[in-house]
């Protein structure tokens, strides 16, 4: 009983001591304590305790400055005149310290964030983003009371900045200003409801919102607890000019694009996002969706994404559609695009994104119409594997990779695609050609853009029509037959037997071989070259008739220019007036030139498809 009751006094005593303990006396702890944590000194004018005896002491702290960090500038990051904080005593018996209310009176918060994205209210040392924060369900802080304080924001990083007022009492929490997003005018109206201790472990509703015309944001939702922004569930509308701007404001890493307007339910579980029931428009395109974000020592993604009308021309914003059409003038036209496949900006992000778009838009006819695949990343490695992108006759099914694993200064691209089932006549209407048509494209090369990579390719490149169609004039004029080509009826069709191209490609210069066009007026084989860097041509024709020729000019037709833009020049032994003449007498007087037979199509479509 005797050490019963020794603990009972010896509790008792010190319940007494900490009720009356003088808590001013920590002044100069405080402060060395909250210098070394924030790594500057820290300065407080004063503490004070209030009352004589309490369990929850109430301490008046005054003249708090903590000064910018030396990179930041002068000034400080922030300034409180009076800071009134309450606690419960009996924790700090076991090294806890419980917060009950906090009343701060006279406080201008100055926060900076450099290019580097270091923050002037942190430690210098980097954050740790994989950690947890904003707590579980119930406030660290019961009651929080503000008056008379304000809030400046610059972000180098971000390239936006605002400034405005910061209060709190029993009608709420409420933040109210202005700013600029890339220099774009926005106002700033964030509210919650109060923070006061009859509210205590229950959700706290807010509604944030960035207003402009340019870009705004809006969540409307519920945190965990007051100011808890790593726990917490709000549905979210974003516009913006360009999904730039919109990114500006939610750091996700999206890119420029045609303006956007999008819906979501966003839960946030620090340090991982949730969104579910994406919906909106970019451009002319629609999107809906859904994504888990983790974040850890890698950032994984792995989501869906399906649209019902997509145009890939939305993922460029005007500024870049200018750029664009500037590089197309300087250059010409060009088959292969110039989008960038650099990884070096996902360098810590992996992911599995499931793409389904229903119809493909182009500014103008195209054979592709449709397409879903799964891409992968994993360590600077991509694939897209399957894809599949369906055709107006057929699909085209392959793989795609990207690979810049082991520090590559530049991404090798591998690609494979083929097609069993479509139409000549989709991927070149205007040649006014038609058959079955098979076909494969097998390249990998080097470079941060898909332009320079297949410039730099190696691999095949074959396509194979059979049983079709092709305009009678068009089949005596690749026979070099001159005279039934001018002469004959534009409707009128001639037997296509078989188009057969193959292209061995080595180091971005791909060699004809076999290229043949057999049809029922003549038999036209390729030879050459072309240069896919900068896809010009240097390739040679000559057609042979199978029929008897009108005016026949002999000699290879040398076919230079580009892919887009053919300059299809004279034959090279037909370039004189005489030698037409001499044609038109052959024809008239007997024409004693050997007739083309019938190609091996199937030989020679087997040899390009191998």
């Amino acid at each position: 009983m005797r050490v019963v009751a020794v603990i009972f006094f010896v509790i008792v005593g010190l319940i007494a001591v900490l009720g009356g303990f003088p808590w001013g006396a920590l002044h100069g702890p405080v402060e060395k304590r909250l210098s070394e944590r924030l790594e500057r000194p820290v300065t407080i004018e004063s503490v004070e305790r209030r009352g004589v005896w309490s369990l929850t002491p109430t301490l008046a702290i005054r003249g708090v400055e903590i000064p910018q960090a030396d990179w930041a500038g002068e000034g400080r990051v922030a300034d409180i005149e009076t800071l009134n904080v309450r606690f419960a005593a009996l924790p700090v018996l076991i090294g806890k310290v419980k917060v009950l209310a906090v009343e701060i009176d006279g406080m201008a918060l100055n926060l900076v964030r450099d290019e580097d994205g270091r923050k002037s209210w942190a430690k210098n040392e980097p954050q740790d983003e994989t950690k947890k924060s904003g707590g579980g369900g119930k406030p660290a802080i019961r009651t929080l009371v503000i008056r008379n304080s304000t809030i400046k924001y610059d972000d180098a990083k971000r390239d936006r900045r605002a400034e405005g007022t910061i209060a709190s009492d029993e009608s709420g929490f409420v933040i109210e200003g202005a700013g600029f997003v890339h220099e774009a005018p926005v106002r700033i109206l964030a509210r919650g409801a109060p923070i006061v201790s009859k509210a205590y472990g229950k959700p706290w509703p807010f509604r944030a919102e960035i207003k402009g015309e340019a870009v705004g944001m809006v969540f409307d939702g519920e945190m965990a607890a007051p100011l808890s922004f790593g726990q917490f569930k709000a549905a979210a509308t974003a516009h913006g000019d360009n999904l730039a701007l919109v990114d500006a404001i939610i750091e996700a890493g999206l890119p420029e694009t045609q303006p956007v307007d999008l819906a979501a339910d966003v839960e946030r579980a620090a340090p991982d996002w949730i969104i579910r029931n994406l919906k909106g428009t970019i451009g002319r395109s629609d999107v809906a969706g859904e994504a888990v974000i983790k974040k850890g020592e890698r950032t994984r993604v792995d989501g869906k994404l399906t649209s019902k009308a997509f145009d890939f021309d939305d993922l460029s914003s005007d500024e870049g559609r200018r750029r664009s059409e500037q590089k197309k003038q300087e250059t010409g036209e060009r088959l292969f695009p110039d989008s960038a496949i650099d990884l070096t900006a996902v360098d810590t992000t992996d992911g599995r994104l499931e793409v389904t778009v229903d119809k493909l838009l182009w500014p103008g006819p195209s054979p592709f119409q449709s397409m879903k695949g799964v891409i992968e990343v994993d360590r600077q490695l991509l694939t897209i594997r399957p894809l599949e992108v369906g055709l107006k006759t057929g699909v085209m099914t392959g793989d795609v990779v990207i690979d810049q694993q082991g520090g590559k200064e530049e991404p090798v691209l591998d690609f494979t695609l083929q097609t069993d089932d479509a139409r000549f006549m989709d991927f070149f209407p205007g040649a006014g050609i038609d058959g079955s048509m098979k076909g494969h494209i097998k390249l990998k090369g080097t470079g941060d853009t898909v332009r320079k990579a297949i410039g730099a390719s190696t691999g095949s490149v074959a396509i194979v029509a059979r049983d079709g169609v092709i305009p009678a004039d068009t089949a005596s004029l690749l026979g070099q037959d001159v005279g039934r080509g001018l002469t004959a009826d534009g409707d009128k069709r001639a037997q296509l037997r078989c188009i057969v191209t193959r292209l061995d490609v080595e180091d971005g210069t791909a060699t004809a071989g076999p290229v043949v066009i057999d049809t029922s007026r003549a038999l036209t084989k390729a030879q050459g070259h072309i240069d896919f860097s900068d896809e010009t041509m240097a390739l040679s024709l000559y057609g042979v008739p199978k029929i008897d020729s009108v005016v026949r000019l002999d000699g290879a037709i040398p076919i230079t220019g580009t892919i887009k833009a053919p300059d299809i020049g004279k034959p090279e032994d037909g370039d004189s007036v005489g030698e037409i003449l001499e044609s038109i007498g052959e024809a008239i007087f007997g024409d004693d030139d050997p007739k083309a037979e019938d190609a091996n199509c199937d030989a020679l479509a087997g040899e390009a498809l191998r």
